[in-house]
């Protein structure tokens, strides 16, 4: 895991490595947003918010 700069960083990238494989996106943060990009370029964004993390989509559970 790189290391983050703020809190929302690290529970995104957290989130992200529960998930995928390491090293399998690229992934530009953006305050509590971050935009992933997997190897074929396809990209979906991220969001840190009142402590949850959800990919834009998804459903807040």
């Amino acid at each position: 895991m790189r290391h983050a700069s703020t809190i929302a960083e690290y529970i995104i990238q957290k989130w992200l490595d529960e998930r995928f494989r390491p090293g399998s996106l690229k992934v530009v943060f953006d305050g509590t947003t971050a935009t992933i990009i997997d190897r074929i370029g396809q990209t979906a964004t991220v969001r840190y918010e009142n402590g949850m993390v959800f990919m834009e989509g998804e459903e807040k559970l």
